[in-house]
């Protein structure tokens, strides 16, 4: 009977060994709203409607409201060029959005860390911003191949705003898209 419990608990802690080293291969992030998730790079939609996209360079990213899940995430990009910001998409991910988004925050999110802000335009909808953007429907910039977005540092003047870094460049993203093997150098 003695030979037979501890057979028995061999066997249990053989399987509880073989769950934990299963687990410590996958990477865990904190998403948008604090969850513990596999997705490591994401750019979420800001869901908060009372601050017009123009008021956000004042606020904090982790006041934000967020959209639970991502819009684009690394399912979903095949490469970024780290040198131009040009996302070349699976196909079908610019369907998910509006035919005619004006001003459509959202926020970047590597390994659970808000980088920084930016919104979607619609080229018809385009104005100066001090923050990067992204133009999309209904026809993208003329000079990207199909399923490719670029994030553009977008501002009347950048060069009135002073010497500011270009929060495209975050190493964290840089860090977290080389990981996932999407960085294009």
């Amino acid at each position: 009977m003695k030979k037979i419990i501890i057979l028995f608990l061999l066997c249990v802690l053989v399987g509880v060994i073989s769950l934990l080293g299963c687990n410590q291969n996958k990477k865990h992030t904190i998403d948008a709203q604090g969850r513990d998730n596999e997705i490591s790079f994401g750019i979420y939609l800001v869901t908060d409607k009372t601050v017009p996209t123009w008021k956000l360079n004042g606020i904090s990213l982790d006041k934000l409201q967020l959209a639970s899940d991502p819009i684009i995430s690394e399912k979903d990009i095949i490469e970024y060029n780290k040198n131009t910001h040009v996302i070349k998409l699976v196909p079908g991910v610019l369907q998910r959005f509006p035919d005619k988004p004006n001003e459509l925050p959202f926020v970047i999110i590597a390994n659970g860390k808000r980088c920084y802000f930016g919104a979607f335009f619609s080229l018809l909808f385009s104005k100066g911003r001090h923050f990067p953007v992204i133009f999309i429907h209904p026809e993208p910039p003329q000079d990207l191949p199909v399923n490719c977005i670029r994030i553009e540092r977008y501002a009347l003047n950048w060069k009135a705003l002073g010497p500011s870094k270009d929060p495209r460049t975050d190493s964290r993203i840089m860090e977290c898209l080389d990981k996932l093997g999407k960085l294009k150098k």
